[in-house]
């Protein structure tokens, strides 16, 4: 089996952490969660794939031109920052945040249906950091990344095996959860949601094409806010 405090240890030195201020509270394990305003054309693209998308789970037409006409006939900016506090608050309210999948967890033993005690905040001017300040029940703020891997590896009393294992298996699993992949297929995906949910001239444009839609659209409504959380990956 692998040295655990060594490796968690490493990871920890070559990830971030996080500063509140120059001379202020400083987090030793911190994501980057940005999505960056030059990506705006990819986001969109992957929003008229989610519109367009075969079998979606609103049931839209499979057609390029329909789906043109949605993303352009609504405000998509409202759309993503509904779409952005939807992810913030899933962080903590989403329970699928805080399980590791087998793949990561069997190995250092830790089963699928075992729950992760973990406390996130978000920093910085546009929510862009997401910070972990409590882990397994040890506060986690005042500290560099340096010093954390440093009493990791030197503090065995405060820092039991025991939690090294979930740590390190949760730190894999994050690097997953909130890739820059996984949190912007996130936003598009919820972006989608929300633009067909809350524009009037996407419903109306849709509803043009297909009488009926909008019936159909409030029926799903439900079924579709329980995938849309079920969703992991954020910010």
């Amino acid at each position: 089996m692998e040295n655990v405090r060594q490796t968690l240890a490493a990871m920890i030195e070559a990830g971030r952490d996080y500063q509140i201020s120059p001379g202020r509270v400083t987090y030793p394990i911190a994501f980057s969660v940005k999505i960056y305003h030059d990506q705006n054309e990819a986001m969109g693209a992957a929003i008229r794939s989610f519109i367009d998308a075969p079998g979606s789970v609103f049931g839209t037409l499979n057609d390029q031109e329909i789906g043109s006409k949605v993303y352009q006939s609504c405000d998509l900016s409202s759309a993503a920052e509904m779409a952005l506090k939807d992810m913030r608050e899933s962080v903590s309210d989403n329970d699928g945040y805080y399980f590791i999948r087998p793949e990561i967890g069997a190995p250092l033993g830790i089963a699928d249906d075992d729950r992760i005690e973990c406390v996130f905040s978000f920093a910085g001017r546009s929510g862009g950091w997401l910070l972990i300040e409590e882990f397994q029940g040890l506060g986690m703020t005042g500290l560099t990344r340096h010093d954390l891997a440093r009493e990791i590896q030197s503090d065995e009393e405060r820092y039991s095996e025991t939690w090294c294992i979930r740590l390190l298996a949760y730190l894999r699993e994050c690097e997953l959860q909130f890739s820059y992949d996984a949190i912007t297929h996130e936003k598009a995906w919820k972006t989608g949601f929300h633009l067909l949910e809350n524009c009037d001239g996407a419903l109306d444009v849709l509803e043009a094409v297909r009488p009926g839609y909008k019936l159909e659209l409030a029926q799903r409504t439900a079924a579709a806010m329980t995938y849309a959380g079920a969703t992991v990956g954020v910010v």
